[in-house]
């Protein structure tokens, strides 16, 4: 008598295939390859890739700076200089007019000048100062020989000669004239003409 098998049938093909240790290693490797941890780059890798990026920053820096100063620069050279246009940095170099050769005279210097409404063409009685301009800024500054002004000046010297004259010897009562040693100069400034190196003189 046969004993039927009621946990397999008689049909082989229905029986399940006995799971084989192959099958299990190969999951597990396959599982071992898909880790996480197999996905992670080396150290040397991840140090290139931070001083990548630190080169690239450092490069828009740079960038942005060399922007800046092309900008700064062009602010300081101003605006772009036309035919004909001056730079508003370039140098003017003032007019110098011509020489004049027409004299002037006057009395007396106030506080060490000659105003120009004080001046006159005209050598006068009185005039105790000649200004020979070599242009329209400095000129020779002289004493007229004129005796009526020496006697005059010689009164009152503090008032009328020392602004203008530096002294050789001090006057007295017995001098009645002014000689010339040396001649001064004078500058125009300000609507006068300024004593810049006085007149030497003595007295007789």
């Amino acid at each position: 008598m046969s004993v039927r098998n009621e946990r397999w049938p008689l049909n082989e093909s229905h029986r399940p295939e006995p799971r084989s240790s192959g099958s299990t290693d190969s999951i597990a490797h396959a599982n071992a390859n898909s880790s996480p941890l197999r996905n992670e780059l080396p150290p040397n890798a991840i140090l290139v890739e931070k001083l990548t990026s630190r080169v690239e920053d450092l490069e828009m820096r740079v960038s942005r700076l060399e922007r800046m100063i092309k900008e700064l620069t062009k602010e300081l050279r101003g605006p772009a200089v036309g035919a004909g246009m001056i730079p508003a940095y370039a140098s003017i170099e003032p007019r110098i007019p011509l020489a004049v050769s027409t004299s002037l005279y006057a009395e007396t210097p106030g506080d060490g000048a000659f105003p120009d409404g004080s001046l006159s063409a005209d050598r006068g009685p009185f005039s105790l100062f000649e200004i020979r301009p070599r242009d329209g800024f400095s000129a020779v500054l002289k004493l007229c020989d004129n005796p009526e002004a020496h006697r005059r000046a010689l009164g009152n010297h503090r008032v009328l000669l020392l602004p203008a004259c530096e002294y050789v010897d001090m006057p007295d009562r017995v001098h009645t004239r002014i000689s010339e040693v040396r001649s001064g100069s004078a500058e125009k400034a300000d609507g006068c003409w300024k004593v810049k190196d006085k007149v030497t003189v003595r007295f007789s």
